[in-house]
């Protein structure tokens, strides 16, 4: 299950169900929604309120959802999360805990995963990392688990000012 990010509308897929079921009165009623492939998980877009996506075990080429495709680039992800979208730009920030090509970091993209940046470096591995996410609120705020070493969150470095 997935609540949205305003707590109005919920997304279930049930254990070896083929097809999610939508509520917008509290489980009241349900509607039948996209057909995904087996042993999805549902994950809520914590931005938009709208927009869910489905996950299975992001296979590199192929979509994991009717909303969402997965970059060739990015080889293996732990954990994809969503943060508030960069100025001027369309869709929300992305955020993968993984490995992009051989290497495994933290990622952003500010372009729905069209190109994609690392956000750590080798001396800031932070063990293994788990769950991530970005903040609804600050572009650029990530929020990631780590194991054993607790919560951690980072921000860009402010822009430096030249100016006298």
């Amino acid at each position: 299950m997935a609540a949205s990010a305003d707590g109005k509308r919920i997304a279930w897929l049930p254990a070896h169900a083929s097809h999610v079921f939508v509520t917008d009165d509290e489980g009241k009623h349900w509607q039948h929604g996209d057909e995904l492939p087996r042993a999805s998980h549902v994950l809520a877009n914590r931005v938009s309120a709208n927009v869910f996506y489905a996950d299975n075990g992001l296979p590199v080429g192929e979509a994991t959802g009717p909303l969402l495709d997965v970059p060739a680039d990015i080889t293996a992800a732990d954990s994809l999360g969503f943060g508030r979208a960069a100025p001027g730009a369309e869709h929300a920030t992305m955020y993968v805990a993984g490995k992009r090509g051989k290497v495994r970091g933290l990622f952003r993209s500010v372009d729905h995963g069209a190109h994609w940046q690392s956000i750590n470096d080798d001396a800031h591995q932070f063990g293994a990392m788990g769950h991530v996410t970005g903040d609804p609120r600050v572009f650029g705020r990530v929020y990631f688990a780590t194991g054993g070493r607790g919560i951690f969150y980072g921000e860009p470095k402010p822009a430096m000012d030249s100016s006298p």
